[in-house]
């Protein structure tokens, strides 16, 4: 529908003059087409407090998990009290009394006086060792006599209940143990032996089920108290690796009563690997040994986190995150993720890093009656079968104060140095996913010595970036960039376009090529490329958070080898392409940023084509006051709203047949499981077949193979159908179609009405 240029001018005007009354009241003309079909979409608020130093305790009685202390988002020491339930998430709660601000206090639950012991911790002014109890409702301090003298980095308390009373247990570096205990009214101490000397930022929790208090040193020691004298179990297996110092570990131990197991949530460190922090394993420890388990979902990779006990789980809270500066920009807190285990599963709760399974929508399509997204936590995606992008439709406002990420992965990076000749294989099956919508990185090699081959796969996707394909540690090593705006050849010159401004149909970008090998080392996987997001409101969409769709960056191998066959290997993968962000309304406005960029290289040296090209962005809105924030990148194009559905099928191509061997729907891409076969390598007939595309459409196939990429020439799609013979060699790679078409649009107030391909 256009709008008649005098009529436009005329509401502009409106705007200009009433804007302080109207902004995001007035309903303009534009409509999304969405009826609310799927309810509002929105999230509990966050816990508004860092994780580090906070105090920590689930009340098993009320099902509840109450925090104190720590610091506040602005890393100022707190007093404040918050509690958490399944049904209402997190409350501040303002009692008449409060212990003084502090971090890292000890806490944990009486059962038998059905209350919380809080003891001690750092204040501005030092060590304090007073000790209060909450009722549930209110603080109240108790009046003592010898209270303990601990290092409360190196302490725990948790409660007896077998013997109804609290324990804190501060062992000392030479095998002995200090451990105070609390009977409701004072302190005793009891010195004793200890089974190791290698205590250090452990965690402990009450064993229930065997009345055992249980220790798991940094070390990966399990060590057991029963009341009198502690023991060291032989349990062959154990959460963390043996040498291995992880400097915050306090409380990663809760007693989980649904599956009478005592719970661990953190870093394995890697095997031993000193400098892993960041994990995400489960582990139950059932009385005698540890087993690992393997949850459905897992929370995001994380340190520094919490977990405590309720009567019905267990409740994980905060961490920071593996590290993605894209999140930290403007302040953007994390600390307050949530996740309760069940006794089989983590359960997203609030704030931290929320999966959305696109497999709930076949098409990606959402139709929403509003969507609030808010500060604190950060939203991502993982595919379904048809890599659909995301697209959210609003009856409604979009509020949006956290982020949206549909960014690809990144190829992981392997650094070491081996004194021995048998190194590892690096995880060369691990491929970098594109974002919903985008393409993966192509695989990295494998190693000489295995496979007789040093060359890598092209990254997936239009304009997929070519592979590394020998072992000499220069450029021919290196994957090369994807490309949102053009494929690449061997050297990165741009070779062919994609894509366009409108951003119809709406699609991401492409993946990095994977590195060469070794003669004994593996490949990384290219960075996968950003993925693709709509959001469309009938009313006004409002960013003060981010969205992003960036490339992931690249990955790279730095490997040397020691006496007595000395070796150096230095390779880098290529790096995604950004993807694509289309917003839509009557007004798109706020203070926050829209980011497509491509993925960075972790390239020895700089080449200007060796830089994997940005997404693109689209604003659509009569009032687009968010396109001029100086942090969008790349720049968006912009117009204003075309009335007609943001969403249009543009029809989708099918590979049916190769070879003759029908291919299931949807097939998985999967290289270690392929879809289809071979007998002998040579020539082949691919089979693509068009539904709602237009016959005489031009389609051309794109073979991916170790260390090279075949592109057919055209073929017009006739009676919906298209044919081709390509030769295909032995080994493995991927079949792609797409298609070669115009789309034409015209902008009212003369943005980008140019025909685009």
């Amino acid at each position: 529908m256009k709008i008649p240029k005098l009529l436009l001018q005329l509401g502009f005007a409106l705007f200009a003059f009433s804007v302080a009354a109207h902004a995001q009241t007035e309903d303009l003309d534009y409509s999304s087409g969405s009826q609310g079909e799927d309810g509002a979409l929105s999230f509990p608020s966050p816990l508004n407090i860092n994780s580090y130093g906070l105090a920590i305790a689930g009340d098993s009685t009320r099902n509840e998990v109450v925090v104190f202390g720590g610091y506040d988002s602005s890393w100022n020491l707190s007093s404040a009290t918050w509690v958490w339930t399944k049904e209402n998430g997190w409350e501040e709660k303002f009692p008449e009394n409060s212990p003084p601000a502090r971090s890292d206090a000890l806490m944990c639950y009486d059962s038998n006086r059905k209350e919380i012991i809080l003891y001690g911790g750092w204040s501005q002014n030092g060590q304090l060792n007073d000790t209060w109890v909450w009722d549930g409702e209110d603080w109240q301090q108790k009046a003592q006599e010898n209270p303990p003298s601990i290092y409360f980095w190196n302490s725990a308390m948790v409660y007896d209940a077998a013997r109804q009373r609290a324990v804190i247990i501060s062992p000392n570096y030479y095998g002995s143990v200090n451990m105070y205990f609390w009977d409701g009214t004072s302190w005793t101490q009891e010195s004793t032996s200890m089974p190791s000397t290698n205590v250090y930022n452990f965690s402990a929790a009450y064993d229930a089920k065997n009345e055992k208090i249980v220790l798991l040193t940094s070390y990966g020691e399990t060590l057991l108290y029963d009341g009198i004298s502690w023991v060291k179990s032989e349990t062959p297996t154990t959460p963390i690796g043996s040498s291995y110092y992880y400097y915050s570990n306090r409380n990663n131990l809760a007693y989980d009563p649904v599956s009478q197991t005592i719970i661990y949530f953190g870093s394995s460190g890697g095997g031993g690997n000193y400098y892993n922090y960041y994990g995400n394993d489960t582990w139950a420890w059932d009385g005698d040994k540890w087993e690992e388990l393997t949850p459905d979902r897992a929370p995001s990779l994380r340190q520094g986190q919490a977990v405590a006990g309720i009567g019905n789980g267990v409740v994980l809270i905060g961490g920071w995150m593996d590290y993605n500066w894209e999140y930290y920009m403007e302040n953007t807190q994390l600390y307050g993720s949530t996740e309760f285990w069940d006794g089989e599963n983590w359960n997203y709760s609030s704030g931290g890093i929320c999966d959305i399974d696109m497999n709930e929508k076949e098409d990606g399509v959402w139709r929403y009656s509003s969507i609030t997204i808010p500060k604190g936590m950060v939203v991502r995606f993982t595919k379904n079968e048809r890599n659909s992008p995301v697209q959210w439709l609003a009856s409604g406002h979009v509020e949006i104060d956290g982020i949206v990420d549909v960014s690809g992965e990144r190829g992981e990076n392997f650094y070491s140095y081996y004194y021995n000749n048998n190194a590892p294989t690096n995880s060369v099956g691990n491929i970098a996913k594109g974002g919903v919508g985008g393409f993966d990185g192509g695989r990295g090699g494998f190693r000489f010595q295995d496979s007789e081959s040093y060359a890598g796969m092209p990254g997936v996707g239009p304009g997929g970036g070519m592979p590394g394909f020998n072992n000499t540690g220069s450029q021919e090593s290196y994957g090369k960039p994807g490309g949102f705006t053009g494929s690449a050849d061997s050297t990165g010159a741009i070779i062919s376009t994609y894509g366009n401004t409108y951003l119809q149909p709406l699609v991401g970008g492409s993946g990095g090529g994977g590195s060469a090998s070794s003669d004994s080392v593996d490949g990384v996987s290219g960075g996968g490329g950003g993925g693709a997001i709509l959001i469309a409101s009938t009313r006004d969409i409002t960013i003060n958070g981010r969205i992003l769709a960036n490339g992931g960056d690249s990955g790279s191998i730095d490997y040397q080898s020691g006496y007595p066959n000395y070796n150096y290997f230095y390779a880098a993968s290529g790096s995604g392409s950004g993807g694509a962000i289309r917003l839509v309304g009557d007004r798109v406005i706020g203070k926050g940023s829209l980011r497509a960029r491509g993925g960075n290289n972790n390239y020895y040296f700089s080449d200007g084509q060796l830089i994997a090209t940005t997404g693109r962005i689209r604003i659509e809105a009569y009032e687009r006051d968010l396109a001029n924030s100086p942090s969008n990148f790349p720049p968006p194009f912009q117009a204003p709203p075309i009335q007609t559905s943001p969403i249009k099928d543009h029809g989708n191509l099918r590979v049916v047949s190769v070879d003759g061997e029908n291919v299931e729907e949807p097939p998985s891409g999967d290289l270690d499981s392929p879809d289809v076969v071979f007998d002998a390598p040579g020539t082949v007939k691919i089979v693509v077949i068009g539904q709602n595309v237009p016959d005489g459409t031009r389609i051309k196939v794109r073979i991916t193979l170790k260390g090279d990429a075949v592109v057919s020439e055209p073929v017009s799609l006739a009676n919906g159908q298209a044919e081709f013979n390509l030769n295909v060699p032995a080994g493995e790679g991927t079949i792609q179609a797409y298609s070669i078409r115009s789309l034409s649009y015209t902008d009212e107030d003369g943005g980008d009405s140019q025909p685009q391909s």
